[in-house]
């Protein structure tokens, strides 16, 4: 044999016993993952599970559609398992795609449950009857935002006494959308006791934002106020912006004698007291009294005369050796807004 010949041999050799060591892990490779003559299954395809939008919440309600194909061999068997949040809906047609078929998952989330100028990651489980890859999971990526915001998006003006004079809010008008969007028309005020008056022009980061004093006048209201400022835009793209407003307004009240006294009350005994309840503006009517002192208890009996004038009755009933009473009553209308406080002392005598 020429050296030629045996060097051949060799090489022939050594291939013949790499592919013994390999051939195993090929097998098993090609059973797990590829296709194979005689293994049938179905397999899930989508090109892009992922997806970042930038959107904006003026144009509607967000929309995307997966679209995917049944690259194998086998019925595919599809259905939604879960979502990170109960705002994605959802619509899978079909659920059973045979194979080369196409089927499509469309999702969707509503302006109101996401948050302006935030970003927002959705995911959504698809699971299948793919052997290999039973459960995708796809993601949305959402960078939300409105072309016009405000700062508080709701003024509330809180619980506040009424007195006369104008209860005062600052309100700040964002725009974020295009340069030629970003000019207001009008703003238009559901009361005659809700007014705007404009205080300067703020601009950092390409944003351009206005600020408005908004005055609550609440001569003539009383318990539970609720309206609304609507911010027009100079643009026909963009709605108006809706700003809630609301407000707890109690009345002003005089009481006569301005304070309920008890003197000397013996312990395990009771001492009654009487005032004269009057509220001034307004039109809510007292309709119940509240006691701050569990030795206290009040009443309201109201007038027949007039129906903002009530007499508070209070019974004071000592259980322990106390000494002094330092408290209060609070009169409530029928919404539950306070309406007046009236204060209550004494002391109780040794028997």
């Amino acid at each position: 044999m020429s050296h030629q010949e045996w060097a051949s041999s060799k090489i022939a050799e050594v291939c013949w016993r790499i592919s013994l060591f390999f051939a195993p892990a090929l097998v098993i490779s090609n059973f797990l993952y590829g296709e194979q003559p005689g293994v049938r299954r179905p397999e899930l395809y989508i090109e892009s599970p992922s997806v970042d939008a930038d959107w904006s919440m003026d144009d509607g309600p967000y929309e995307h559609t997966f679209e995917y194909v049944n690259i194998g061999n086998e019925p595919l068997e599809l259905e939604v398992k879960s979502t990170s949040c109960t705002c994605v809906l959802q619509e899978l047609s079909p659920h059973r795609v045979e194979p080369g078929e196409r089927g499509y998952l469309r999702v969707g989330v509503a302006p109101e449950r996401l948050s302006a100028n935030k970003t927002t990651v959705l995911s959504i489980a698809l699971q299948s009857n793919d052997p290999i890859v039973p459960l995708t999971q796809l993601t949305v990526t959402i960078a939300a935002r409105k072309n016009v915001s405000s700062n508080p998006t709701i003024v509330d003006f809180g619980e506040t006494e009424w007195k006369r004079g104008k209860m005062q809010a600052e309100l700040i008008v964002q725009f974020t959308g295009p340069e030629v969007d970003r000019t207001i028309g009008a703003i238009v005020s559901s009361s005659p006791s809700i007014s705007i008056e404009p205080v300067d022009r703020i601009q950092a980061n390409d944003n351009s934002s206005y600020r408005y004093r908004v005055l609550l006048d609440p001569t003539n209201l009383g318990g539970r106020f609720v309206g609304s400022l609507s911010v027009e835009t100079s643009s026909l793209t963009v709605p108006a912006l809706e700003i809630p407003i609301r407000a707890l307004i109690s009345l002003p009240s005089t009481t006569s004698p301005s304070r309920i006294q008890f003197r000397g009350v013996v312990l395990g005994g009771y001492v009654e007291r009487e005032v004269t309840l009057s509220l001034d503006g307004g039109t809510s009517e007292p309709k119940y009294a509240v006691a701050r002192d569990p030795d206290l208890s009040a009443e309201l009996v109201p007038s027949e005369v007039d129906p903002l004038a009530h007499t508070l009755r209070c019974v004071f009933r000592p259980s322990s050796e106390r000494g002094t009473l330092n408290s209060e009553i609070d009169v409530y209308d029928a919404q539950g807004i306070k309406l007046a406080r009236v204060p209550v002392s004494g002391y109780v005598k040794a028997r």
